[in-house]
């Protein structure tokens, strides 16, 4: 009782960020964090989202739309099938030549969908 832990960290990995693989694969990579309402969604699974808050080191000011590639995300809330223009979600990931590689989804007001990552 009474006495403090000290933990240093080499190394740490922020959820949705690129992983160390990833960043050598991708350098130009920059982790972002977004909330928005879908705007249109893609044959190709691709979808656009309107952006309300867009967060981190990709974000740029001024980002009114960004296009998510949800090719290799875990759906926390929801799923693909959940996306529907006007639905709000949150994505965290990585911007890639403009276009962000989702890691993480939650697609709100789905009903039934728990979570697509076990």
């Amino acid at each position: 009782t009474g006495a403090a832990a000290r933990v240093v960290a080499t190394r740490f990995q922020a959820e949705g960020a690129a992983s160390p693989k990833e960043r050598e694969k991708s350098p130009l990579a920059t982790f972002a964090a977004l909330e928005g309402k879908v705007g249109s969604v893609g044959s190709a699974g691709r979808f656009v989202v309107q952006v309300k808050s867009l967060r981190g080191p990709g974000a740029k000011a001024g980002t009114t739309s960004l296009t998510i590639d949800p090719q290799n995300a875990i759906y926390v809330s929801g799923s693909a099938s959940c996306l529907a223009a006007g639905r709000e979600v949150d994505v965290l990931g990585t911007i890639e030549a403009g276009v962000l590689q989702a890691k993480l989804i939650s697609v709100e007001g789905c009903a039934g969908q728990k979570s697509s990552g076990g």
